[in-house]
Formats: structure tokens, sequence, C-alpha cells
């Protein structure tokens, strides 16, 4: 009911901003109610509903994740980390993924920065290491590597994209590698994030999700100002 007043009332710049408010709002007070239940064992609805710790945890679970898709779908650039071991990953692919799809996100393939090659291929050496490890990911065999070797992330996706507009979302896991792999070619990172940048710039349909370990969080700094939004939307994960 809220919802249909605002978009009734409100201007129509102003509805997306105040649609996402709400809806973060509804999503956080549900995660409190289910936090001020830890603890309960008890049956309700006449003994047809059993609030206990393993349902408390499925809710707050399922309520994490929609708090996580509010947040990507109203910002075409998220930041998702954790403490190491806190299960990002699977989260990711089990439930985020899954979620995206049934909103009619196009989900591409999970990526990573990191990988083994680091010389080039056939001779070839790498007009950057962190772009092509994503291609690949991206391209799980179609392309020769040799040809994914001197391309763009944009030209890449441009060349995927079809002649459809589509809303498409690309997932890099494990982001922490864009500083913790090749140190020895640290100066590719800013290149990395350019190409990042420009590919959201000539795909207004392109959404970015970064997940990567919370102690890399402040290596991003440097880069931030590349980015859409500078790294703004954050979204944090706890055991």
């Amino acid at each position: 009911m809220v919802s249909v007043v605002l978009e009734a009332l409100l201007p129509r710049e102003s509805r997306r901003n105040a649609q996402l408010v709400l809806v973060v709002a509804v999503l956080l007070a549900s995660l409190v109610s289910v936090f001020l239940l830890a603890g309960t064992n008890t049956l309700t609805a006449n003994g047809a509903l059993a609030i206990d710790a393993p349902g408390l945890f499925m809710q707050g679970s399922i309520l994490l994740l929609a708090l996580l898709s509010a947040l990507v779908m109203a910002e075409r650039l998220v930041l998702f980390f954790a403490p190491s071991g806190a299960g990002k990953s699977s989260l990711i692919r089990a439930r985020l993924m899954p979620g995206l799809r049934e909103e009619n996100f196009v989900v591409l393939a999970p990526t990573r920065v990191g990988g083994q090659v680091s010389q080039g291929i056939n001779g070839q050496p790498f007009e950057n290491i962190y772009v092509f490890n994503l291609l690949r990911d991206l391209d799980q065999g179609r392309t020769p590597p040799e040809q994914l070797v001197q391309s763009t992330l944009s030209a890449y996706l441009k060349q995927q994209a079809g002649p459809e507009t589509i809303d498409r979302v690309l997932i890099i896991d494990q982001f922490e590698e864009i500083v913790t792999s090749y140190p020895e070619q640290w100066t590719k990172r800013e290149e990395f994030f350019r190409q990042l940048s420009q590919a959201m710039s000539d795909d207004p349909h392109l959404w970015v999700i970064l997940a990567m370990r919370e102690d890399y969080i402040a290596a991003l700094d440097p880069y931030a100002r590349l980015l859409p939004g500078r790294l703004r939307v954050r979204y944090r994960m706890s055991y």
C-alpha cells in the first residue's frame, strides 16, 4: 500500500530512491524481528508453525539475500564483502544468482581476475592479465585464448551482447585477487578499473557485483575514484 502511494504522489525522478528506501527499511525491520526472536523455541498457529533456531537461521538468510538483491537491482555496482570463510561465494551461486535470474537478469558466468597463467599465450604478452583472466572465465572456452590476449572488456561484452537490449550482471568473485595476484604487474590494476568503468559506461544495461574478503577493502581505496559511484554501495556479510 505504501509503495502504491509513493508511486502516485512522488515525482517520477524521486520514485526509484523512495522505493529503494522503503524496501530496505522493510527488510531491515524484518531482520531485526528475526534477531529479537533468537533463542526462541516454540510452536504457534495452533502447532502448525515452529519458531526455532533452524527456522530463524533460514529466515535470516532469505532476508539477507533479499536485501543484497535489492541493492544490486538499485545500484549498478555493488561491493559485497565478508570475512574469510563466511560463505559469500556459496551464497552468490546458490541464492543470489537464481534470485537475479528470477528478476529477468541475464547472469554472466562468475569470473575471477586471478589465475595461473602470467607470461602470455603462445608468445603474445597480455595487454592486461587481470582483464584476460576475467574474459577467459566469461568466455568459457568459446574463443581461442590468443584472441582474448589483446581484447578489452568493453569490446568483448559488446561482441557477446547480441541485438537485444537485456540487463546483464557481471559477477567478479574473490576480487581481492586484484591486489594479491601478480604483484609484478601492479601498474595494470588501474587500467583494469578503467576498463570496468568504461564497460559500464558503454553498456547502461550492465550491472557489476564485486565479491571479496573484507581484509582487502582498504586496498581498493586508490581505485574507487575510477568507478561509478566510487564504490559507495557496500554490503557486508557476517557469519
